[in-house]
């Protein structure tokens, strides 16, 4: 994955897709337009023991996210590349 690069310094070090919920309107262009995105955390977080994320938490994940994480949004054009 070309982006894995950019965002092991974010995390804190090799990362992992986390699975979010669709909410339709998270993110949005500047017209308001939906913005599709991805999110990232350090896939290694459970056994370097980093804390509980709340944001993530506060996402109402159905599981826990420990760490710090990344989200990429963008066009489906930038998307289909970060795929």
């Amino acid at each position: 994955m070309a982006i894995s690069k950019e965002l092991r310094a974010p995390v804190g070090g090799s990362i992992t897709n986390i699975p979010l919920p669709n909410f339709p309107n998270m993110f949005t262009d500047e017209k308001g337009k939906p913005q599709k995105y991805v999110a990232y955390c350090n896939e290694e977080g459970d056994l370097k023991n980093l804390p509980q994320n709340m944001s993530a938490f506060a996402m109402m994940l159905p599981f826990r996210i420990v760490g710090d994480i990344a989200i990429v949004t963008g066009d489906d054009k930038f998307m289909k590349q970060k795929q």
